[in-house]
């Protein structure tokens, strides 16, 4: 064997080639998902200004609802208040009003001043362990303080890209995770599929979208959001709906609703009463 060929020989067999490996969607997305999880952690109330479009599959219809969302704590003992300023129909039409939704201890209570409606919903038992703001459940599901384990288990995840949106037109760059639910899943029975989209720095929701079996679509931009360590996240909203509680009360014309939870559901289980 030549010198020269031996000395080649011996320097391509030195050098060690890095085959890189694939990295899984669904790797991907679980990574996002602790990184979202331990990111939120660290944040006690989560406010931001909300603007949220329901379109309408079959009626072509859609109407958008500009407001403000506030969260604090996780869990069963969230507590949440969505507040909508104006509302917008199909036709450009806006009407500036106040309308308030709040979730606290178990009860979801809607407050419309200008229909004179007030109805409270009981939707999570008393001593119950189940969060009504997991993905795919509840009222509003939220893409806040949800446990990784916990969204892989109900749904196939994959990284996403920003969904072409009217809302999330001014959304360049974003962490977007694209979830299908599982089948079996009660996220199943409603949605076809939800995106969800978070500021790359921060990690804080900025958008998500839900889409539904009979057509419909759900969109929210989450306009400003910013991460609080404050005891009242929703800036006096809730002195503002104790006020117009007391009115519902005294003032006539009111339609007042309280709908608690049938007995056999919010009744201990054996166990517990042990």
């Amino acid at each position: 064997m030549s010198t020269l060929l031996h000395l080649c020989l011996a320097s391509m067999s030195s050098l060690v080639v890095a085959i890189p490996q694939e990295v899984s969607p669904e790797s991907g997305a679980r990574a996002l998902l602790e990184r979202l999880e331990a990111a939120h952690a660290e944040v006690d109330v989560f406010v931001s200004p909300l603007t949220y479009r329901k379109e309408y599959g079959l009626e072509g219809d859609f109407e958008t609802r500009i407001g403000e969302v506030s969260v604090k704590g996780e869990g069963p003992r969230r507590e949440m208040m969505l507040v909508f300023d104006r509302i917008i129909d199909v036709s450009g039409h806006g009407t500036d009003q106040a309308e308030f939704h709040l979730f606290q201890q178990g009860w979801w209570t809607e407050l419309d001043p200008r229909r004179k409606n007030f109805i409270r919903r009981q939707i999570v038992a008393p001593g119950s362990s189940d969060d009504p703001f997991e993905l795919g459940k509840g009222p509003l599901p939220l893409p806040f303080k949800q446990d990784a384990d916990e969204v892989m288990r109900r749904f196939k995840v994959s990284l996403g890209t920003v969904p072409d949106e009217p809302l999330f037109r001014s959304i360049k760059e974003a962490e977007v995770l694209h979830l299908v639910p599982r089948p079996g899943t009660p996220a199943s029975e409603d949605h076809e599929s939800i995106d969800l989209l978070y500021d790359r720095e921060t990690l804080l929701p900025i958008g998500m979208r839900f889409t539904h079996r009979n057509g419909d679509r759900t969109t929210a931009w989450l306009r400003k959001p910013s991460g609080r360590a404050e005891d009242d996240p929703s800036d006096g909203r809730i002195e503002q709906f104790n006020q117009l509680i007391a009115r519902a009360r005294t003032e006539p014309g009111w339609r007042i609703e309280s709908r608690p939870l049938p007995p056999a559901a919010v009744a201990p289980s054996r166990d517990d009463a042990d």
